[in-house]
Order: structure tokens, then sequence, then C-alpha cells
């Protein structure tokens, strides 16, 4: 056994095995066994076929080959694994190049299609329509009997009515209106029109009565927001219609849309 003690340096040991303490400068060392070390620095190279570290730590500022099992040795604060043959020291053994590395995860593509594990974004339906299209006051309108449904402005466009598809998850409807109606028959009375809703191609259901100012006593619009719950199902047709109502409670007086000084405007939203 060799015994190198303050960095008296005796030849390099061949023999089968040592143990090399202190802190000494060995140049080269070469064994066919094993060898101990406790804190030691190789200059220039060592070769041997196993190494057992004691305690602290091991310097090589040169080239190291192990023809042995050299797991447990940690250089520049690496690990190498059980088996390893070779290594080649750097500064660090990552190039510091994401590229470079191998097994590396799989990436957010960035394409949402890609995700798994997504949330349920809710889908409803919206619809809107303008029954009038005068951009100044206009009273010109055809006049609507009682017991129609009331139309659009050209008169020819078609009813005042939207319809939409039942949405998974809602149950409800926003309706709004937006509008001028005056009584063409009677300018001293008001004006009555039924908010009505049919589901599929059931009978109409009077939703409620919008009352409408006389035309000698108001000059304006009237802004209406309800919401329905239809109690259809998912998938059902919904339909919703303004009609004049001047055949209950009034004397079946004939209607006239006044529009282009207002939203003219008739919506529906689902809503949950």
């Amino acid at each position: 056994m060799t015994n190198l003690i303050s960095n008296i340096i005796p030849p390099a040991p061949s023999q089968g095995g040592g143990v090399v303490e202190g802190v000494p400068d060995l140049q080269a060392v070469t064994s066919t066994g094993a060898v101990t070390v406790d804190q030691v620095t190789f200059n220039s190279g060592i070769t041997t076929t196993a190494i057992t570290p004691v305690a602290g730590q091991v310097s090589l500022n040169g080239n190291f080959v192990a023809t042995g099992d050299i797991s447990g040795i940690s250089l520049n604060t690496h690990t190498i694994p059980a088996g390893s043959g070779t290594i080649a020291l750097t500064t660090d053994l990552f190039s510091g190049n994401y590229n470079d590395l191998t097994n590396k995860p799989t990436i957010f593509s960035g394409n949402y299609d890609d995700l798994t594990n997504k949330p349920t974004i809710p889908s409803y339906n919206e619809v809107y329509m303008n029954f009038g299209t005068s951009t100044s006051f206009n009273p010109g309108i055809p006049a609507v009997s009682a017991g129609n449904v009331m139309q659009h402005e050209d008169g020819t466009t078609g009813d005042i009515q939207l319809s939409s598809t039942v949405s998974s998850g809602y149950t409800k409807v926003l309706i709004t209106l937006d509008a001028i109606i005056w009584n063409h028959t009677d300018s001293t009375t008001e004006a009555q029109v039924a908010l009505e809703r049919q589901i599929n191609t059931g009978s109409w259901t009077v939703l409620r009565q919008l009352i409408f100012p006389n035309a000698n006593g108001f000059y304006g619009s009237q802004f209406f927001q309800y919401i329905d719950t239809h109690g259809a199902s998912t998938g059902d047709t919904v339909k919703y219609r303004i009609r004049n109502s001047m055949n209950t409670g009034y004397g079946s007086e004939s209607l006239r849309l006044v529009t282009g000084i207002c939203g003219d405007t008739f919506g529906i939203k689902e809503v949950e």
C-alpha cells in the first residue's frame, strides 16, 4: 500500500490498490486495483478500474478514464450514472441549448384543439331584427288590424317575429322591444300589443300585454324587456312575436308602427 502524506509524492503506485490520504498533488496515478481517495487534485490524468470516494471531493483537471464502475462520483457537481465509461469534463454538462436535451416533454403546440380536458364553453343563441329602416320620422306605415301580427316597416318583409333553437343548459330567453306604436283608429287611446310565444308547432301563448301611450299625449319610444322561462327542451324551436291585441279589452282598433326615431328593434337572447 502506498501512503502519500504532506505532498510528498513518491513514484506512482502500480500495485493492486492503495489508500491516498491528505491533499497531495498527483501528476499521474495508475492503478490496476481500487484507489481510495480523501481529497485529491489530478492535474494530468488517472486510469483505474474503480474509484471509491471517502470524503471531501475529487477534482480532475485533466482527463479521466475509468474501465470499471464509477457510480456515486460527483464531477463538476454532477453525479456520473452507474456503468459509465468515459466522460469529457466541461464547465457544465448541459450546453444550455434546450434543443440539445433528450427525452424532452411534449410542449403545448399553441393550438387550442390539441389540448385535453378542455372546459365546456357555453354556447347560446341570440337573434335580433330591425323592423324599421327609416332614418327619420316616418308615420306613414300601413296600419295592422286587430288580431294580426305587427309587420315590418315596408309591409312586405314579414311579421315582427323571431325564432331560436333551445341550447343545452338554457331554459330562459331575454326578450327586448324598442318601438313606437300608435293607435291608428283613435289617436286619443293608447295602443296595446301582445308579446306571444310558441314552442315548436304548438299554440301561441300570451306572455304580456304591452301598452304604448296615445299619440296625442306622448311622443317617443317605449322599451320593453322581459325574461321568459319557456319550459321547452333542448333542440326545441321557440318563437316570439308582437301582435295587435286591441281586440282584447279595447274596440279592435288598428295599430301602426312609427319608425326612424327610435331603435326599431326586436331581440331574443338565451340566458341561464
